[in-house]
């Protein structure tokens, strides 16, 4: 009897611990953590789906959520997390698409590859046209008493390139988008700033780094950088009213904040991979009194997304939108996204002080988005 009690026991303790196993995931999902983490990045997850009698009868609860819960448990995390690491460590592979993987384990996306090399330029005339468009456009606005400025940010590859992975150093460097622009900006008289020639110029001085190692944009402490350049540009045209930013403090840090390790945090890696050592710079706003902010629209990449979310942009830009690829109107209000197709986008572009052009270096083959070309159509019809 007392052989069959232990027997029964033992089943019993080894069924706890079989159940415990299995529901182990399950209680990590219910109390949010685990030894893996969510996944990072751009991660389009199956939805948690709604059960109702409906969707239970038609059989289409049953496979939803047995997909939302196989993407929502530590173990599959942890298999994503363990693979990656695998490739990464000992292949030397990323796996996110179009990432690239550099010397010293630097960080670069294809996109600004193809900049870097010139495999996206559109030719000499496009480009040309591009600029005398822009140039029209700007006289037309400044005759309104708005001004456009074009900034033409730098990029990871070309100012990192010395990390390229060795299958990279012998391919031929060719004519850039980025060439040509700034040769006809200034050809035509088109007010510019140059950071790409900037940022490489200072890139052996620079108190701190301008790029981070794991990112694709520029440094937070870059960004900043550049901000204030924009505004002490702008703050030199005669009609233009913005604050002046005075440096506060500067905090150095090797956990990375923000935009700085953008790519890794897509790697979805088991361990961090060693990082520079970043800045993370505070300002105070200096405005002059009785003076009223300059209104200023900006339409660019992802490049002025970290400028946008900091602290600063709502205030030096007076409560200007931010126009997305030309596409998606920032700030977003309640409700449906807001598009540059639904509104009446020259009455909404005559209500500002100045408007900004932005772009990296893996865009300047379609420079402005789409502005140029609409623009240029609705105040030079049939031209």
């Amino acid at each position: 009897m007392k052989k069959i009690d232990h027997t029964l026991r033992t089943k019993r303790m080894l069924l706890g611990a079989i159940l415990l196993f299995m529901s182990f995931p399950f209680v990590l999902q219910r109390l949010d953590f685990g030894p893996f983490g969510q996944l990072g990045g751009y991660f389009m997850g199956a939805p948690d789906p709604d059960f109702t009698a409906k969707s239970w009868m038609d059989g289409d609860y049953q496979p939803s959520k047995e997909l939302w819960l196989k993407e929502n448990n530590a173990y599959y995390t942890g298999y994503i997390r363990i693979k990656n690491q695998i490739d990464f460590s000992y292949h030397k592979i990323a796996n996110v698409r179009g990432v690239i993987v550099g010397k010293e384990d630097f960080l670069f996306e294809e996109g600004y590859m193809k900049g870097y090399y010139g495999d996206d330029f559109i030719g000499e005339k496009a480009n040309a046209t591009r600029v005398e468009k822009l140039r029209k456009i700007e006289d037309t606005l400044q005759s309104m008493g708005i001004e456009l400025i074009s900034v033409l940010a730098p990029g990871k590859a070309s100012f990192y390139d010395e990390y390229f992975p060795d299958e990279y150093k012998d391919k031929e460097q060719k004519t850039t988008n980025y060439e040509v622009l700034l040769r006809e900006m200034r050809k035509n008289n088109v007010q510019y700033l140059d950071f790409k020639s900037w940022f490489l110029a200072e890139k052996e001085t620079a108190k701190y780094p301008l790029f981070p190692k794991t990112g694709i944009h520029w440094s937070v402490y870059g960004e900043l950088m550049a901000l204030d350049s924009i505004l002490k540009y702008m703050g030199s045209l005669p009609h233009l009213h913005v604050p002046e930013m005075v440096l506060k403090d500067v905090h150095i840090s090797t956990k990375m904040q923000k935009t700085d390790q953008d790519i890794e945090d897509g790697m979805n890696l088991l361990t961090n991979i060693p990082d520079l050592e970043m800045a993370y710079p505070t300002y105070d706003l200096k405005f002059k009194e009785g003076e009223k902010t300059s209104k200023t629209l900006v339409v660019a990449d992802s490049y002025y997304f970290g400028i946008y979310m900091s602290e600063y942009s709502e205030q030096v830009f007076g409560n200007g939108e931010f126009w997305y690829y030309f596409k998606q109107i920032h700030p977003i209000p309640e409700g449906p996204n807001k598009m540059v197709e639904d509104i009446d986008m020259i009455k909404a572009l005559e209500g500002y002080d100045a408007v900004i052009l932005l772009s990296t270096d893996a865009n300047m083959h379609s420079f402005g988005f789409g502005f140029i070309e609409e623009v240029y159509s609705q105040y030079f019809p049939g031209k």
